[in-house]
């Protein structure tokens, strides 16, 4: 692609000399314009891609983010995000007791693929809209990579990859690209229990040894146990930063994939006190299984997961404090989705598409406490999402929802938003 777009451009810069000089009426030189002219028009058909090209996922990455393999050179690609939130009833109930909305991501990728051998691939992400502190609530953004890997495609069955990697864990973490997802948010379980965005640092294999069937194994950097807390594992998050490895973590994927049905499961276990004295000895274990159903414009997604922390009571010597902490021994949720396309009934255009969708989510992230510790009941929630997405091209959608949130501390008084937002990607 990129040599034909160089051709393309010198071709032109080329025609444009010939062009004035056969306006002298030589036709040797008219001829020469002619043959030039029809070159340039069959380079320009050949670097046509059409709008209504459907994007592929390669590997299990994200439509937009797998563009790096379908062409040598170099690739862009990206998506963004944003939404409107506004709570029913007294605000306060809401974070931080206000209305709320994000201008939540802006994502490029960027990579290269060398040879058919060797591939680079990145993700830049900026998150809510500046790195600045917004005066209403001390609430701030940041630019990170969210990945950076080099890929050595080996063989279908075998291939390399180290660097920064996405953990291959759950249905969004990998695939979290917004027209990927029903609902402005991505569901609670995938970001709390599992925890998305996660990645880290390492090295693995993965593949497909046979047509449909997919694994993945990565040796990576272990979570911290110094960043765990009442909510679980999610703040242990290493990211690639400076990152510790005196413990390290392997997770583990396979995958079914047809045309009707995407089933899988994933598991990770690691050290996470990063204590090379070994006087405290923590790890973390979280592990899931998913489903995906196709039928027609049907589509049902359904995922359980669990986070477990050994040794919970020693969390608080490697923090420094004196005294046990007040974390998990063990996460866990579940939740069902359904959504269903209604444009083929009611439009002739097959670029659009309408979907309502519900989608119900069962979480407690103080599922077991060690010895001494209470469960906060805040913390055991139900969620019920119901709303509709438009898609006036395969790669924008609108979405609108109706969320309602109660708690096992209070389930008479739920919270309800509503949100409206929108993704693309590129």
């Amino acid at each position: 692609m990129n040599r034909l777009l160089g051709t393309a451009l010198l071709g032109a810069a080329t025609l444009l000399p010939v062009t004035a000089l056969a306006q002298a009426g030589d036709p040797a030189l008219e001829a020469k314009v002619d043959a030039l002219a029809t070159e340039l028009n069959l380079l320009k058909e050949s670097l046509h891609v059409p709008e209504d090209e459907a994007r592929r996922s390669y590997f299990g990455m994200g439509p937009a983010a797998s563009k790096v393999y379908e062409h040598d050179g170099l690739s862009l690609g990206g998506y963004g995000e944003f939404y409107f939130g506004h709570f029913l009833g007294d605000a306060e109930k809401g974070e931080r007791g206000a209305h709320r909305g994000d201008i939540y991501r802006l994502i490029t990728y960027l990579g290269y693929k060398f040879s058919d051998l060797v591939v680079f691939n990145a993700e830049v992400e900026f998150e809510h809209a500046t790195t600045g502190t917004n005066v209403e609530n001390g609430e701030s953004g940041e630019v990170a990579v969210e990945f950076l890997y080099l890929d050595l495609l080996l063989h279908q069955a075998l291939n390399l990859r180290s660097g920064l990697m996405l953990m291959p864990m759950g249905i969004v973490n990998e695939m979290h690209e917004p027209i990927t997802y029903r609902g402005n948010l991505r569901p609670a379980v995938e970001q709390r229990v599992l925890p998305s965005t996660w990645r880290e640092a390492g090295v693995g294999l993965y593949g497909e040894p046979v047509e449909g069937l997919g694994y993945k194994l990565y040796l990576v950097s272990g979570l911290s146990a110094k960043g765990f807390g009442a909510r679980g594992v999610r703040g242990g998050r290493q990211g690639g930063n400076h990152f510790v490895w005196e413990d390290k973590g392997v997770v583990a994927r396979v995958d079914y994939r047809s045309e009707m049905v995407d089933v899988g499961a994933s598991v990770y276990y690691g050290g996470a006190d990063q204590d090379p004295t070994e006087s405290a000895e923590v790890s973390a274990l979280i592990y899931e299984a998913h489903a995906i159903v196709r039928y027609a414009n049907l589509e049902l997604r359904g995922l359980f997961a669990e986070s477990r922390i050994d040794g919970a009571e020693d969390v608080g010597a490697v923090q420094g404090s004196a005294d046990p902490v007040a974390v998990p021994e063990a996460s866990r949720g579940w939740y069902a989705e359904v959504s269903y396309d209604l444009w083929p009934h009611v439009g002739q255009n097959e670029m659009f598409a309408l979907r309502p969708f519900a989608r119900f989510e069962q979480m407690n992230l103080n599922a077991e406490m060690p010895a001494g510790f209470e469960a906060n009941d805040a913390l055991d929630t139900t969620e019920i999402i119901g709303g509709v997405e438009f898609q006036p091209h395969p790669d924008v959608v609108f979405k609108l929802e109706y969320a309602r949130l109660t708690t096992a501390e209070d389930d008479a008084d739920p919270r309800q938003e509503i949100r409206f937002g929108g993704g693309f990607i590129f």
